[in-house]
């Protein structure tokens, strides 16, 4: 059985504001990730800020990259040294948390070329096994797995109990939760849970703010 909704949110009360405080300190990699070859997943791409704060996204429309929205607070943010057209956010605020998405759109070929990684039509379950991919902070593809620890209408969690789970670290804000190689999260923030294990906090793309925002943008949302 998945953890209560009530459950859940009364872990959000208890450790977002640590997901927010941790989601920039100085770790680089995905969390027991392997370095992946050029040719894996190239829909999912590095996002620079001018700051040198280092972002993953995912092509999920024709020049449409996904990303967390405290990535892309800067208009002159880029993907492969490309800025984009145009920015949309889910918020503004530049924290962690449900609303955490942007949307950056590309005219320019060398993005709008990348293969499309689709949205999954419909939420993983409790338990699920789900790929985590990222580029950490050194700009180096890794992906990982891990088993969904908690599944709620607007977050999802994956806990780091065990030596070979992966979990994101920062760099790796903005990338995908992958399901069966279909987006089903993106990469919010990171935190410790009461026991001090390591949690991975991803917006769902099935909440009514991500789906509304996907339909803005004419991508086929779940």
């Amino acid at each position: 059985m998945r953890r209560s909704t009530v459950l859940l949110l009364m872990i959000k009360v208890v450790l977002l504001l640590a997901c927010q405080m941790n989601s920039h300190t100085s770790t680089v990699t995905v969390f027991n990730g392997n370095e992946l070859p050029e040719s894996s997943y190239p829909g999912i791409v590095g996002v620079r800020q001018p700051s040198g704060l280092a972002c993953t996204g995912t092509v999920v429309g024709k020049g449409v990259v996904l990303t967390a929205a405290h990535c892309a607070l800067a208009a002159t943010v880029k993907v492969l040294n490309v800025q984009p057209d145009k920015i949309i956010r889910a918020n503004d605020s530049g924290t962690a948390g449900e609303t955490d998405l942007a949307l950056l759109f590309f005219s320019d070929e060398k993005i709008a070329n990348l293969p499309i990684i689709p949205i999954a039509k419909s939420a993983p379950q409790f338990a699920d096994l789900v790929t985590i991919v990222g580029f950490g902070t050194d700009g180096v593809r890794r992906s990982g797995t891990n088993r969904l620890s908690a599944v709620g209408e607007l977050m999802l969690i994956v806990s780091h109990q065990n030596q070979d789970e992966s979990n994101i670290e920062p760099g790796d804000s903005g990338g995908p939760m992958l399901f069966n190689n279909q987006v089903v999260g993106v990469a919010t923030g990171m935190s410790r849970n009461l026991r001090n294990d390591r949690e991975g906090w991803f917006v769902s793309l099935h909440s009514e703010t991500s789906q509304n925002l996907l339909k803005s943008a004419g991508i086929n949302a779940p």
